[in-house]
This record gives structure tokens, C-alpha cells and sequence, in this order.
């Protein structure tokens, strides 16, 4: 997963009862092993990924990111997104031309895109290129 402070690894566990002392040894060895490749580690629990729009969010870049992108199409977004700021909308109303969300929504699967997950997808969701990532 890309965030705002970086890339993170998250295990995820179905609820707080499915946490145990396997899961909290890997949980210290992780957290300490994955800073040195530019990750830091993160225990989710699927109760929490269920609420709010973090699913809707994930289904929908499920839906239409499954398709890979050309040299020529990663290009073009990489370019759109050197020039100006990004919105859901802009994807929407053809900014890209018909593909567009398409490739908005594969390059968010790859971690090149990214946006605040915890807010549902609207026509003025900001995206950005991620930060660690060239543009």
C-alpha cells in the first residue's frame, strides 16, 4: 500500500482474536526488517478495511485496473500528471479518453497513483503521482 508518508506492507487479519504470538513475533521481525527496503509494516484488521469507503475504493480499482498498461499509455498519464492537478473527475469526463479510468485504476493497484482511500471516490478526489516514483 502507497501512503502519504510511504510504501507499507500490511498483513491483514480477520479480527483481533486471530492475532497471536506467531502473528506478533513476524509483526517484530517485519517491523524491523522492512524499513532497510523502503517499506515500514502495518497489522490491519478486515473489520476495519469493511467500514467506511476503503472497499468501495478497493472494488473499484479492482474492477477496471485489471488490464496492464502500454509503455505508450503509462507515458501519456506520467505526462498529465508533470502538467497539472488530477482529479476522479477529470478521469471520468475523458481526460485520458476512454481508457482513462482504466489506467488510473491500474497504475493505483501498481502503487503510481495514489489518493486518500479513506474518502470515496468523487468527481473532486485529488489524485497524485506517488512521491517516490519519477515523474
Amino acid at each position: 500500500m502507497v501512503t502519504a508518508s510511504g510504501r507499507e506492507f500490511w498483513e491483514i487479519k480477520a479480527d483481533s482474536a486471530s492475532v497471536d504470538g506467531e502473528t506478533a513475533d513476524r509483526t517484530q521481525l517485519l517491523s524491523a526488517a522492512l524499513p532497510r527496503h523502503g517499506y515500514s509494516y502495518r497489522l490491519v484488521l478486515g473489520a476495519d478495511l469493511a467500514k467506511g469507503p476503503r472497499i468501495a475504493n478497493a472494488l473499484t480499482l479492482l474492477r477496471y485496473g485489471r488490464d496492464s498498461l502500454s509503455a505508450i499509455e503509462r507515458e501519456r498519464v506520467r505526462l498529465l500528471f508533470c502538467g497539472t492537478q488530477v482529479t476522479w473527475g477529470d478521469v471520468l469526463h475523458g481526460v485520458l479518453g476512454e481508457r482513462g479510468r482504466r489506467q488510473i485504476c491500474r497504475l493505483a493497484l501498481e502503487g503510481v497513483i495514489s489518493f486518500d482511500v479513506r474518502t470515496p471516490l468523487s468527481d473532486e478526489t485529488p489524485l497524485s503521482w506517488a512521491p517516490s516514483v519519477e515523474k
